[in-house]
């Protein structure tokens, strides 16, 4: 039996040396062609890669600020600036003011003086309060102005607004400065002496003001002589013995502190150094709240914590500057009506 093999035979398209060249030119076109288009393709995708590249970093950018933002948002919430904090803290004045002055009769004289302050500064700062204090046509007036006494307005303490520790402070019946009420670790007959020395250290210095308007080096040094006596005389007057008693020592921390409070007050005083302050000029000498709410804003004064036994003056005060404040905010909405 005949076996046939098939063998595969390459393609041929020619014969010739021609028909080989240009098959082989064939080949090579096509291969260019392709080799082009791959890369195409290639700068397609390197651009699309480098597109998408940058747009990562945008993203990235975008991420990073934004985070940070929110990062800030939530600091500010936890650490506001000072002007957040000083809004925030008027609208709880005024909030208090308004509808819990309960709390502030009820908390202390410390935060009864800083509302009075307060209130104070408003009345003073709006043009409409100042007519409604001033103008004797005003209807609200007799509602909310107090006739004060001699006595209530020798109990009324008056600054001229100086730093904490270092302020002159006075009865705003009488206007005079450096004229202490002696606490009780002051009164004994220890100190007898040192307290004679302030007095006459202190009418040097009025005397001074007086005749040349201002204090002289001798009356400063005296002064100051005569505070640092007080400290002599105290600690003299409460030995270690003595403080080991409680309520002793009590007195003798009450007395020591108020030394430095008067230390401070001559050194302002001295530094001011201002006639009217001596010579009783910032008395007031009328016999209204209004007009004394006039008087200190004419002297750029404002209300110094209560002594002993003045609290109560003080409630009074602030009951009726409220009433005018919570009068003037009814009022001057129906007046931008009008």
């Amino acid at each position: 039996m005949l076996c046939v093999v098939a063998w595969p035979v390459a393609p041929t398209f020619g014969r010739t040396p021609l028909s080989d060249q240009i098959n082989a030119e064939a080949h090579y076109v096509a291969a260019c062609g392709h080799m082009a288009r791959s890369v195409a393709e290639a700068r397609k995708i390197n651009a699309e890669a480098v597109a998408l590249e940058i747009q990562n970093s945008v993203d990235y950018v975008k991420a990073y600020y934004e985070r940070r933002h929110i990062y800030e948002e939530e600091w500010r919430k936890k650490h506001p600036d000072q002007w957040t904090l000083e809004s925030k803290r008027q609208e709880k004045i005024k909030k208090r003011v308004d509808q819990q002055y309960q709390y502030i009769m009820n908390h202390g004289d410390r935060s009864m003086t800083d509302m009075l302050n307060w209130l104070l500064q408003e009345l003073s700062n709006s043009t409409a309060s100042l007519q409604y204090v001033f103008d004797a046509k005003s209807p609200l007036q007799p509602e909310a102005d107090l006739k004060l006494t001699e006595q209530e307005l020798g109990k009324i303490r008056l600054t001229d607004g100086g730093h904490e520790g270092s302020r002159v402070v006075f009865a705003a019946g009488d206007g005079k400065v450096l004229l202490p009420k002696w606490p009780v670790g002051l009164r004994g007959h220890e100190c007898d002496a040192a307290r004679d020395s302030f007095d006459h250290a202190r009418d040097a210095v009025v005397k001074d003001v007086q005749a040349m308007h201002e204090v002289s080096s001798e009356s400063q040094d005296q002064l100051m002589r005569a505070v640092n006596g007080l400290f002599v005389a105290l600690d003299a007057a409460y030995p270690h013995n003595v403080l080991e008693d409680s309520s002793k020592f009590k007195e003798y921390r009450v007395a020591k502190g108020f030394v430095t409070s008067l230390l401070a007050a001559a050194n302002r005083a001295i530094d001011i150094n201002d006639p009217s302050v001596f010579s009783g000029g910032l008395r007031f000498q009328g016999d209204s709240l209004f007009a004394l709410v006039e008087h200190m804003h004419r002297n750029g004064l404002q209300f110094a914590p209560p002594e002993p036994g003045g609290e109560g003056i003080y409630r009074t005060v602030f009951t009726n500057l409220r009433h005018m404040y919570v009068d003037l905010a009814r009022e001057q909405p129906a007046a931008n009506g009008q």
